[in-house]
C-alpha cells in the first residue's frame, strides 16, 4: 500500500535475501578480483630494479573559493604555478553545510542535513535524513489515533573518498559510504533497532557562470539485507556564500521508492 511505504522499506532492510542485493554487490566484487588478477598476469615475472634516477615533478598548487565566484571570480577551485603559495583569496580547505526539504508523495516526508569539508585531494561528509509518514490515521483496536505522525526512520551516514577531479569550474568525486538505518517505528511496540550499510558514490559539480552551480549525484550501497540506490540532481543559486537549491532526490530500498522534489539551503565557508 502506498501509505505503508516506511514499513516497507522497513522489511526490504531486514529481509537477509533481498532480491537482487547479493546479485549486484557480488558482480561488483567479482569484477574487482578479475581486475585485479589481470593487473597481476601482466606485471612482468622477471623485471629489473631501474637504476635511471628518479625524476621529480612538481605539482601545481590547488585551493578553493571563499565560495563560489567571490568578487566575481570564476568556478570554486584555485590554481598556482608549481611551488607557488595560495594568493590571499585562496584557502587551503571549503566547508558546506546544508539543510533541506523533500515530499516524497502519499504523506511521505523527508527532512534533511549535512556537513562536507572539501581539502585538493579529498572529502569528508556527515548526514542525517528523516523520513515521516503520516497524518493518515490508524486504528488501533477500536479507537482511531490521530497523531500526526505514525511511522518514521532515520538514516545517518558518513563518507569519505578521493577529488578525482577538481578544476576551475568542475569537480567530481568518488567517495565509500557508511550508513546507519535506525528503525524508529513508534506506532508499534517492537523495539527500534539498527541496520548498518556500505556503498560507494559519485558525485559531480559544475560552475559554468555565475550564480549557478549544478550538481548530480548516484550512489548504490547495502542496507541490511536490501540494495538502495540513489539518483540526484539539483540546481543552485549562489548568494554571497549562500546556497538555494532546488531538485529533485530518487531513493530506492529494496524494491521501494522513496524520492520526490527536494528544496534546501546551504553555507559555504
Amino acid at each position: 500500500m502506498a501509505g505503508d511505504r516506511l514499513d516497507d522499506a522497513r522489511r526490504e532492510a531486514q529481509s537477509s535475501n533481498s532480491t537482487g542485493g547479493s546479485g549486484i554487490l557480488g558482480a561488483l566484487a567479482g569484477l574487482s578480483e578479475a581486475v585485479a588478477a589481470d593487473d597481476d598476469d601482466d606485471r612482468p615475472r622477471h623485471a629489473q630494479p631501474s637504476t635511471a634516477p628518479a625524476v621529480q615533478v612538481a605539482q601545481r598548487g590547488v585551493g578553493f573559493l571563499a565560495y563560489p565566484y567571490v568578487d566575481g571570480r570564476r568556478g570554486f577551485a584555485v590554481h598556482t604555478q608549481p611551488g607557488d603559495d595560495l594568493p590571499p583569496w585562496g584557502r587551503e580547505y571549503a566547508f558546506r553545510f546544508s539543510a533541506e526539504g523533500a515530499y516524497l508523495y502519499d504523506d511521505v516526508w523527508r527532512s534533511g542535513s549535512s556537513i562536507t569539508l572539501m581539502a585538493p585531494k579529498l572529502y569528508a561528509r556527515a548526514s542525517y535524513d528523516l523520513m515521516l509518514e503520516g497524518p493518515t490515521p490508524k486504528l488501533e483496536g477500536d479507537i482511531e489515533v490521530q497523531g500526526a505522525v505514525r511511522d518514521r526512520l532515520h538514516f545517518a551516514g558518513v563518507e569519505v573518498g578521493p577529488q578525482v577531479v577538481h578544476e576551475q569550474t568542475f569537480a567530481a568525486r568518488f567517495g565509500l559510504v557508511g550508513t546507519l538505518m535506525l528503525d524508529d517505528q513508534r506506532s508499534l511496540p517492537d523495539e527500534p533497532t539498527l541496520l548498518p550499510g556500505i556503498g560507494a558514490a559519485l558525485e559531480l559539480e559544475l560552475y559554468p557562470v555565475r550564480p549557478l552551480v549544478f550538481t548530480a549525484r548516484g550512489a548504490l550501497s547495502r542496507i541490511g539485507g536490501a540494495v538502495a540506490v540513489q539518483g540526484r540532481v539539483t540546481a543552485s543559486v549562489m548568494i554571497r556564500r549562500f546556497e538555494i537549491y532546488a531538485g529533485y532526490d530518487h531513493r530506492l530500498i529494496g524494491r521501494v521508492p522513496l524520492g520526490g522534489p527536494t528544496l534546501g539551503v546551504a553555507a559555504r565557508f
